[in-house]
């Protein structure tokens, strides 16, 4: 088992990796920055989903810090490593630094992983993330996430097209009337993407929390058929067959809250693409 020490500033630091863990270890830090933080994020949904765009921003910042490999990569090197913690305000002498780094570092290979930073920061043992739970629906929640990610990348060059063309209508107010015209043209257009993003803005919400119901009726699935599975091997006779038959009706079909569940998101995410359908247009047109 993983054993833990407490850390000065209030978390724990994880043992390092044994040997037992190393195959199941490197299967998982072989994963790119955003895997990692899709398994850490669906085997402790329950507890961070509240930090979920934090752990997003996290996975940019290794994507940016990473020079060779960029959003493909799966660790930072010391020196790296050290510019992260900067970026969070974490300001150190080197000395202090290579000790956190240190904790960090599970598995004392001088890098750092998303996955390991996450267990840092959320004090996670090493075999609790290894066990993290992924679900049935693994693929089905990967796939909006990753729908919800291309349609906020649409989101986000428009929002910086937007923003460039007020600074350029910021700089014509002083020149000719020309100049003036392009300005207000540029506003208007801003004033209407705004409008615009606001119906894809209150989807993307509305698939969050159909996404985090589907974890849940999921999770309520998989606990329940886990219990009928025991019940039906232990006790007597008529209680083991009744958990049996209970149990086949169960594998038979999802439940009504789960089957709601799945078909909320699906609802939720076909409302989200139409909500992104003027921004992939624009992105279409200006990739022409």
């Amino acid at each position: 088992a993983n054993k833990t020490i407490n850390d000065k500033d209030g978390r724990f630091a994880m043992s390092k990796v044994t040997s037992e863990q190393n195959s199941a270890w490197s299967a998982l830090i072989s994963k790119c920055y955003q895997d990692q933080a899709i398994w850490f994020l669906n085997g402790f949904w329950s507890d961070l989903s509240g930090d979920a765009e934090k752990v997003w921003g996290w996975v940019i910042q290794f994507s940016e810090l990473d020079q060779g490999a960029h959003s493909s990569g799966k660790y930072l090197d010391e020196f790296w490593s050290h510019k992260f913690l900067e970026t969070l305000g974490e300001t150190m002498t080197v000395v202090a630094m290579r000790e956190v780094l240190r904790k960090i570092d599970v598995d004392n290979d001088r890098r750092m992983s998303l996955i390991e930073y996450l267990i840092y920061r959320f004090s996670k043992t090493v075999q609790q993330v290894l066990n993290a739970s992924q679900g049935d629906n693994q693929k089905e929640i990967e796939e909006a996430q990753t729908k919800v990610a291309a349609a906020q990348n649409a989101v986000d060059e428009m929002v910086a097209l937007l923003q460039k063309a007020k600074e350029a209508a910021d700089d014509a107010r002083a020149k000719e009337q020309v100049a003036k015209e392009a300005a207000a043209a540029a506003k208007k257009a801003a004033d209407e993407a705004d409008a615009v993003a606001a119906p894809f803005r209150a989807a993307v919400a509305e698939n969050e929390a159909a996404l985090a119901e589907l974890r849940q009726q999921e999770e309520a699935y998989q606990n329940r058929k886990q219990e009928l599975e025991k019940m039906s091997q232990t006790g007597g006779v008529v209680q083991r067959n009744k958990a049996a038959n209970e149990l086949e009706q169960l594998k038979a079909e999802d439940p009504l809250p789960l089957r709601k569940a799945k078909i909320s998101q699906q609802a939720s995410l076909r409302k989200m693409e139409k909500a992104a359908a003027p921004f992939n247009e624009c992105q279409g047109q200006r990739s022409r």
